[in-house]
């Protein structure tokens, strides 16, 4: 049965344009829980369009998307400069969003068909944005996470394309995908330190990869993709993955064969999965046991080789007596470096030092890379209390701020400032007494002090939380959780939370994903705990996600930098 073909444009967050194409049935349209398809970026793999693809599925009563990345180049890039991959998995974000707000589509509906490097896309966003979606099936996917994989993949697809060369001059027939003039652009190389990069990212997460999960290699690309995508294939841990490679069927029409099969695999595996929800294990215990303690524990330990242990106390030294100029590693050193007033100064972004050599130094520490990442978290959070204000103004609530661990609580009355609304009630907290006192300071300053608060309190003491009034319509949790190893604090602090938030009320929160730094900050850097060093166990987004709802906290919106590190997310309280 034919589908119906509407063109649609979605626009951006950042302006850029994408377009897309929906298709849906006569006898069956989309409706509340129908199942969803989307294909993305396959019109590049297959040779036939979207529409004959879905008529061969055979499947009238699913709604298709199809979406081409390929197609809008021009834009889908990052205009900064930064991560490729991580943008476009942001827009594959927005793109799961507009399904929801726009169709009122559940991702627990949604699955996906993508090939070639767009799985890396696809698999990025669902390690980093720990989305519910159905199933992914991968055609021919590339992975890559060693230089020397890049590598191979080059060699191997120079001597792929002289084969076809010689074939198309000879007569001969040639089944392989890579038959495209656009395939070195494709993979220029600062996309491939881009997908090197993204695949290491997805390998370190793929312990809390739960989506059930379709690879299909074909004959003539297996030599190519096969080592990456073992690697992935080995290491998710969804209970549901399976991997096909496509037989050859031994007469001119291979082409039509292959494609004839794919299809009757990918239809097999959507229907399978859209008759059953894959059960997802709870992550609570990942401060106890698994991948993540595991790298916490061996940073807590004394460091066993001694040429580590020169590195470190030459690291050591240099910060005590050259980084000592700059005033933000100065700071460091006296308060710590994960302390509210060394959080402050990096949001300041404002070098200084006792003597040039030390503002020198100063600029160097504050372009570090885990830096810009904490100031693009706090952009974020900005623009999610921006966010939230608006919908709360649309239904007719007011604004009752709360953060529980706001340091000095520049950013967040930075970002009531930019909001230019008016607000009820900004009630303050943070455990340290010198923090609320330069906290009062600033705030004495604002002309929303009249309504606002800023009191000492302990985020994670069920005493202190039970005192909290119970009618905050916005609550910000921003930098904390990812200073404390111990679920069971984060939990006990997320339901003190929830009990001061009203249903309907929204809820802000952060967690680090990664640091390129993590054994530099375990054995070097100095943490607010006296006597400590900065030691962090890495939560997964899947992991906080789930306490979370624990709370009674829907999921609403998330977003990351690009470099990965970071992620804010916006809830709302439904319990």
């Amino acid at each position: 049965m034919d589908q119906i073909k509407e063109q649609k444009t979605l626009r951006l967050s950042d302006d850029n344009l994408i377009d897309y194409h929906c298709f849906s049935s006569d006898s069956s349209p989309l409706s509340l829980g129908a199942p969803v398809v989307i294909l993305f970026n396959c019109e590049s793999y297959f040779s036939d369009k979207p529409s004959i693809i879905i008529n061969k599925l055979g499947l009238p009563e699913y709604t298709y998307f199809s979406l081409d990345f390929n197609d809008c180049k021009k834009n889908i890039e990052p205009d900064d400069g930064t991560s490729m991959v991580s943008y476009q998995v942001y827009c594959l974000q927005q793109f799961i969003t507009h399904l929801n707000t726009q169709y009122q589509i559940n991702q627990k509906d949604i699955a996906i068909v993508s090939h070639s490097e767009n799985a890396i896309i696809v698999s990025s966003w669902i390690t980093d944005y720990a989305p519910d979606i159905r199933s992914v099936i991968f055609c021919s996917p590339y992975f890559f996470f060693k230089k020397w994989d890049i590598f191979l993949f080059r060699l191997k697809a120079l001597h792929q394309i002289s084969a076809i060369f010689y074939r198309s001059i000879t007569g001969g027939t040639s089944c392989n995908r890579l038959n495209n003039t656009r395939f070195f652009s494709r993979f220029s190389r600062r996309k491939l330190n881009d997908y090197l990069h993204s695949g290491q990212r997805i390998i370190r997460n793929s312990f809390a990869y739960f989506t059930p999960t379709l690879f299909i290699v074909t004959r003539a690309e297996r030599s190519m993709v096969m080592n990456g995508l073992l690697k992935v294939y080995a290491n998710i841990s969804s209970y549901t993955k399976s991997l096909y490679m496509v037989p050859e069927a031994g007469y001119d029409s291979e082409i039509e064969y292959q494609e004839d099969v794919i299809i009757a695999q990918v239809k097999t595996f959507l229907v399978a999965n859209f008759a059953r929800q894959e059960k997802v294990p709870s992550l609570f215990d990942s401060y106890i046991r698994g991948v993540t303690w595991n790298e916490y524990e061996k940073l807590r330990a004394p460091e066993v080789s001694q040429l580590r242990r020169i590195h470190w106390a030459l690291n050591k030294f240099a910060l005590k007596h050259i980084g000592k100029f700059s005033s933000g590693i100065k700071l460091g050193l006296e308060t710590g470096f994960d302390s509210g007033a060394s959080l402050d100064y990096i949001y300041r972004n404002q070098a200084d030092g006792s003597n040039i050599l030390g503002r020198y130094i100063d600029r160097y520490y504050l372009k570090n890379v885990g830096w810009n990442c904490t100031r693009m978290r706090g952009k974020h959070v900005e623009e999610f209390i921006s966010l939230a204000i608006s919908r709360l103004l649309g239904a007719q609530k007011e604004i009752k701020l709360l953060d529980i661990a706001a340091g000095h609580g520049r950013y967040i009355i930075n970002a009531l400032e930019n909001t230019h609304q008016p607000i009820a009630h900004l009630l303050i907290r943070d455990f340290d007494p010198a923090n609320v006192e330069k906290g009062n300071h600033l705030l004495s300053q604002k002309k929303f002090a009249n309504v606002a608060l800023f009191e000492q309190g302990d985020a994670f003491s069920f005493a202190d939380l039970a005192t909290l009034p119970k009618d905050r319509t916005l609550s910000i949790v921003s930098g904390l959780y990812e200073l404390f190893s111990d679920n069971n604090m984060v939990q006990t602090s997320l339901n003190g939370i929830a009990n001061a938030t009203e249903i309907g009320g929204y809820l802000i929160y952060t967690t680090k994903l990664w640091n390129p730094k993590f054994a530099y900050m375990a054995r070097v850097l100095a943490s607010h705990k006296k006597g400590e060093y900065w030691l962090l166990r890495r939560r997964s987004q899947r992991e906080i996600d789930q306490m979370v709802t624990i709370a009674g906290f829907e999921k609403i919106e998330q977003k990351m930098d690009p470099w990965g590190m970071f992620s804010v997310v916006l809830a709302k309280k439904i319990a």
